[in-house]
């Protein structure tokens, strides 16, 4: 669920009849690149998804853990699938079980096309939180520098993730440990049209995977602000007669606000019985 906040700090409580949650991973094995930017799937060097009844075709983090393909099936992340996330569109990999599905960044130069306000990353890190420093290239011929952190696959702030599964396959059989992906944005210049993005160089011990990349579209006549999935509840789905309570902290001010509710990871239809806004009582 994504939301777009404006105004004072507020609780924002619903009314639901479903919600669904899920996680992916892959495994890992250094490519050599070229200096002229590539596709971002031209450059996929590790495994991070298997099949339930083949685990050991993929191999996420070096250990052997992977990401179920069933699981991410049932959230609807299937191959070639456009997710709708934080106002962003991301493709999710054309691949299948045990195929190549994402990339370990090392500086690598991605072919990326577009105006907008932000780029957006579904990544992931492996053996702890990947941070990096990478490059954008405009059409014009300059350059900007962003950062780029992604929280482990495994250890990783629930709160924030794009989406959480209820299980990791390891070669020894399947566990019931959740697995999570994350949604990062960065700012670009303002009016500038993206040529291509280099990936963060490799940040060492742990490895930050990209999964896929995109510029995402300029907000018009609103400012977007707090946005995360929901979390703290063991319990996900199917709901009936829930009232979902969340605080929300924006970062914008005035007079309007507008929220926004996102079904991207459902397998069903996710009917709001109601919804309320108000301002938050002290230490409440």
């Amino acid at each position: 669920m994504r939301r777009r906040i404006r105004g004072a700090a507020v609780a924002l409580a619903l009314s639901t009849g479903l919600v669904p949650v899920a996680a992916a991973e892959v495994a890992p094995a250094a490519a050599p690149y070229r200096d002229r930017p590539l596709p971002l799937e031209r450059l996929f060097d590790n495994r991070a998804i298997s099949d339930d009844a083949r685990p050991g075709a993929a191999d996420f983090d070096g250990q052997g853990g992977s990401l179920s393909a069933r699981d991410l099936a049932a959230a609807g992340w299937t191959p070639g699938r456009s997710l709708g996330v934080d106002g962003a569109r991301l493709t999710w990999p054309r691949t299948a079980p045990g195929e190549r599905d994402n990339v370990r960044a090392n500086g690598q130069p991605v072919r990326v096309r577009g105006r907008g306000d932000a780029l957006a990353f579904l990544v992931a890190g492996t053996g702890g939180e990947a941070s990096g420093t990478g490059t954008v290239r405009y059409r014009d011929g300059s350059r900007g520098g962003y950062r780029l952190t992604a929280p482990d696959w495994r250890s990783g702030p629930l709160a924030t993730k794009a989406v959480a599964l209820p299980h990791i396959n390891t070669p020894g059989g399947q566990r019931a440990e959740k697995a999570r992906l994350y949604v990062v944005t960065v700012p670009l210049a303002r009016g500038r049209e993206v040529a291509s993005v280099e990936l963060p160089r490799d940040p060492g011990a742990p490895d930050l995977h990209v999964f896929a990349l995109s510029v995402r579209a300029p907000a018009k006549g609103w400012t977007g602000s707090w946005s995360a999935s929901t979390a703290g509840y063991t319990a996900v789905g199917p709901w009936s007669d829930r009232t979902v309570r969340l605080v929300v902290h924006t970062s914008a001010g005035g007079p309007r606000v507008r929220v926004r509710l996102d079904n991207t990871f459902a397998a069903g239809p996710v009917r709001i019985g109601g919804a309320s806004v108000a301002v938050q009582e002290a230490g409440a």
